[in-house]
């Protein structure tokens, strides 16, 4: 969206309620911000850019691993072959000294005449 400095996502999952983001290059700042929302109301900002090839983007989501359970989300966007993109997710409860995947997702894109 609007020439490349901007990307909307809608997220729908098999089951339960989903979110959706705006993403943006922020010229003052030189790096992508991330805004996302999901249906419960939770909004979380991320920041970052490239790294390595690679688009990394970390945030604070407040009780993320229950309530007073705070902790940093960091989510790694790479090519794969094909168009594809594989957007990995890791948490951190401890300031990002150890990191767990919590979500890896590969997105295909869509031929022509698919829904």
């Amino acid at each position: 969206m609007f020439g490349g400095c901007a990307i909307r996502e809608t997220w729908k999952p098999f089951k339960g309620a989903g979110g959706g983001s705006f993403s943006h290059y922020d010229k003052e700042r030189r790096h992508w911000r991330q805004a996302w929302v999901d249906s419960s109301g939770t909004r979380v900002d991320f920041d970052g850019g490239p790294v390595q090839g690679k688009m990394v983007l970390t945030g604070r989501w407040a009780n993320v691993a229950g309530a007073g359970r705070d902790g940093l989300i960091r989510m790694t966007y790479s090519r794969e072959a094909g168009g594809a993109v594989r957007q990995r997710g890791e948490q951190s409860l401890d300031h990002g000294l150890s990191w767990t995947t919590s979500f890896d997702f590969i997105y295909k894109p869509r031929k022509a005449g698919e829904n």
